[in-house]
């Protein structure tokens, strides 16, 4: 895994360069997210398996995904991916490009686990807190998971922020094993 994305990085980085130059860093994101979706198919995974299908093959089958031809970036893209032997690089490329893209535009993608669905007034108060701390803005993702028993758990970008019921009673627990 750490090898695929490293193999990726270049392909991210380059069409990140792209899409940020001819601002159309949306149009990209969208492309690279739905060949990812396509890819995880079982058909598009036995094509790109085969090693009796030609790379130059497995490229046009990407392309008739799309209701109407790709344009001449995207076809291209797709061709040296597949000329490469890469197309399966596509989901570390797109996960690279959208925590580039991320940072560009400065949005931090936040997971609020809850034990209980909050309301919406509740996760724009969690979004405002988390952009003021972060100075970021935020995409907010919403999780319930009752075995967190009460409170919340944040994960932000590398940090977690575990203001669980279930978080507080594992420390209480590791402090009395302790003592």
């Amino acid at each position: 895994m750490a090898e695929n994305t490293t193999l990726a990085r270049p392909y991210a980085k380059a069409i990140f360069e792209l899409a940020k130059s001819s601002d159309r860093m949306l149009e990209w994101s969208r492309t690279l997210n739905f060949l990812v979706e396509a890819l995880s198919t079982p058909e598009m995974q036995q094509l790109l398996g085969s090693p009796t299908i030609a790379d130059v093959q497995k490229a046009f089958s990407l392309y008739r995904l799309f209701g109407e031809p790709p344009g001449e970036e995207i076809r291209r893209f797709i061709y040296i991916l597949a000329e490469n032997q890469r197309l399966e690089l596509l989901p570390e490329v797109t996960e690279d490009f959208e925590r580039r893209r991320a940072e560009e535009e400065k949005i931090l993608d936040v997971e609020l686990i809850a034990a209980i669905q909050l309301n919406d007034n509740e996760v724009q108060s969690f979004k405002d807190a988390l952009s003021n701390r972060f100075e970021q803005d935020i995409e907010l993702s919403q999780t319930v998971d009752p075995r967190i028993l009460g409170g919340v758990v944040i994960r932000a970008g590398d940090s977690v922020l575990d203001h669980s019921l279930r978080g507080k009673l594992n420390k209480m627990q590791e402090a009395l094993r302790r003592a």
